[in-house]
């Protein structure tokens, strides 16, 4: 009877008691962080279950911190990407003879496909605004290189359809037929108080005209860069006449098309709407600020899908001009 009972208590011993000591073992060495080991089961009982459960439990662990560090690495990436991007843009906007110049400019996500740049020389300088197709990284690849392509051809020429030609060359054979950008260009003459322009398929360039108390939208032409493999013949340069007063606006799609709740977008009539009502007040950096704000108020608390780039000028004649501060800013209204 008494061997009957040791070999019975050796049996729970060996059976449950030390394998449930185990799993205990390494269940608790798991919470506490430190090393464990996985089963081998061979078992098709309640611990073997234990076991299997044990196993299924520190193989999902794993994956979670897999996945938790490559998200952290990414979010790191993303953020030098960020930050190489803004320091790509410019950080103030230019004191031109004749020309008050204000930008305001607000990224979707970490890195954005909206591409603006001052490229001033001697006797002139382009004011660029671009849109790549999408936002994030995409967006942000094609912007990065039209960049790029943009300061090397305008340090070269003069001329806004030449470089224009040449940017869509390049780009065209680096993107997938399904990528593009659309960009206006304009050229200020210090010399002449003549402001030019060229567009590839980009949104109106705005114009208000204090003698009429109104807006016109003009269409920029041509078709987006990177869509066709030779654009020379849909480049085209024209003038826009200005009279002391008078202010002309750039903005990229994310602004006309942003949507409120119910789905409506702000369009590029309150965007005009907008631009009457304050640039018969304020100045270039007054018009931008309350657009702005116009824009947060309608699309409240919705986060905006798109990038959105706002450039207002006013000619000024032959008033003297300061520098102002470029806003860039994740959130369209943080500065508000």
């Amino acid at each position: 009877m008494v061997l009957t009972f040791i070999y019975a208590v050796l049996i729970m011993h060996f059976v449950f008691a030390k394998p449930l000591g185990e799993i205990m073992k390494q269940i608790h060495l798991l919470l506490t962080a430190r090393p464990y080991k996985r089963f081998t089961i061979a078992r098709r009982d309640e611990m073997g279950v234990l076991e299997y459960f044990f196993n299924e439990v520190t193989s999902s662990i794993a994956k979670l911190s897999s996945q938790i560090s490559e998200n952290e690495r990414m979010t790191h990436e993303l953020s030098l990407a960020n930050k190489l991007q803004r320091d790509m843009l410019p950080q103030k906007a230019p004191a031109l003879p004749g020309l008050l110049v204000s930008a305001k400019a607000s990224l979707a996500t970490e890195v954005g496909g909206d591409n603006f740049d001052f490229l001033i020389f001697k006797k002139h300088a382009f004011i660029y605004l671009g849109d790549a197709t999408g936002h994030g990284v995409p967006a942000a690849l094609i912007m990065t290189m039209s960049h790029a392509f943009l300061e090397s051809y305008s340090i070269t020429t003069d001329d806004m359809k030449s470089i224009m030609i040449n940017l869509n060359a390049q780009i065209k054979k680096r993107i997938s037929s399904n990528m593009f950008m659309t960009l206006v260009m304009l050229k200020w003459d210090f010399e002449n108080k003549k402001l030019t322009y060229a567009g590839a398929g980009h949104e109106h360039i705005i114009v208000y005209k204090p003698s009429l108390g109104r807006c016109t939208a003009i269409k920029t032409g041509g078709v987006a860069i990177g869509m066709v493999p030779d654009n020379s013949k849909l480049i085209v340069e024209s003038e826009i006449p200005l009279e002391v007063g008078d202010f002309v606006v750039l903005y990229s799609d994310g602004i006309t098309e942003a949507k409120n709740s119910v789905g409506e977008m702000f369009s590029l009539l309150r965007l005009q709407e907008s631009i009457e009502r304050y640039a018969a007040q304020y100045s270039p950096d007054g018009v931008s600020y309350h657009t702005a704000l116009d824009i947060k108020k309608f699309i409240g608390d919705i986060q905006p899908a798109d990038d959105m780039t706002l450039i207002v000028m006013q000619y000024v004649g032959d008033q003297k001009v300061q520098q102002t501060e470029v806003s860039l800013d994740t959130e369209w209204h943080k500065d508000l």
